[in-house]
């Protein structure tokens, strides 16, 4: 199990596989996931 704490910034957690569960910065993706280059499901 991989997690990432970020205390610094709104941080979201999202599940990439089943039963596995990650932490990221939105800030630092916010500029990607606006631009359609990648989504948030």
């Amino acid at each position: 199990m991989f997690t990432l704490y970020v205390s610094d910034c709104w941080s979201k957690l999202f599940e990439m596989e089943p039963g596995v569960l990650y932490f990221i910065c939105y800030k630092s993706i916010k500029a990607l996931v606006e631009s359609g280059k990648i989504d948030l499901l």
